[in-house]
């Protein structure tokens, strides 16, 4: 209850400062409001408002894109399909968009201690509390799986304050990756491609020809490429 209604007072805030009074809601309207549409959903009831630091920073926080992506939340047993969705890597926070009435959206931080997964797109995150701890700070990292094999992967970027010649409110730096294969609580680190060769060494020929015929870089694969990469070489091994 104390989490809902820090909530409601928080999008009382944002709310009188988005409209003007003839338009506002009355405090009790507005707490009514908020109660009926958050109180009863542990997913947005226990998190809080997002306010991004270094708005007029060049570039963004965000993952891979600033516009929004629609995903399914899994939290508390339930699934939230087609939900707004985005993650913050500065703050390291994954980030909600809903209505909180009819015109307005409110951008929420979910509560890492109640979603356990989150599919957007081809990418799957798994809360960081379901896997062996390791290398990856992220709360919510990648995960991939095939034929037993599993690929954890972690996303950061950083915000730089200074600056050269422009631009002059800082910038962020762009998202860069790191891909590591989980096995039996260990984590190997496969995120270059030299990486990956010394994994298989007596199979260096059959992974060259493999990430050959992608047709691409190495570092430009999915992890469910190079998990496809790495099942065809167990196979030829068996």
């Amino acid at each position: 209850m104390k989490g809902i209604i820090s909530l409601v007072l928080v999008c009382f805030m944002l709310h009188f400062n988005l409209l003007n009074a003839q338009n506002s809601y009355s405090t009790e309207e507005l707490i009514e409001h908020t109660l009926e549409i958050y109180g009863a959903d542990p997913l947005l009831s226990s998190g809080i408002l997002y306010y991004p630091d270094h708005q007029i920073a060049h570039g963004h926080p965000w993952l891979l894109t600033e516009d929004w992506q629609t995903g399914t939340i899994y939290a508390s047993g339930r699934e939230y399909i087609n939900q707004e969705i985005k993650y913050d890597l500065i703050s390291n926070g994954l980030i909600l968009r809903t209505l909180y009435n009819s015109s307005n959206y409110a951008e929420i931080v979910l509560n890492q201690s109640v979603v356990d997964s989150c599919k957007n797109g081809t990418v799957t995150f798994i809360n960081g509390k379901y896997i062996p701890s390791g290398p990856i700070e992220m709360h919510f990292p990648g995960i991939c799986t095939l034929n037993g094999d599993t690929i954890i992967t972690g996303y950061n970027k950083r915000y730089l304050p200074t600056y050269y010649d422009a631009p002059p409110y800082g910038k962020y730096t762009t998202t860069s990756r790191s891909v590591f294969l989980l096995k039996n609580g260990e984590y190997t680190d496969i995120t270059r491609r030299r990486d990956l060769l010394s994994q298989f060494s007596d199979r260096r020929k059959e992974i060259k020809k493999s990430i050959k015929r992608s047709g691409r870089r190495y570092e430009s694969l999915s992890p469910s490429e190079i998990l496809q990469i790495i099942h065809s070489v167990n196979q030829i091994k068996q």
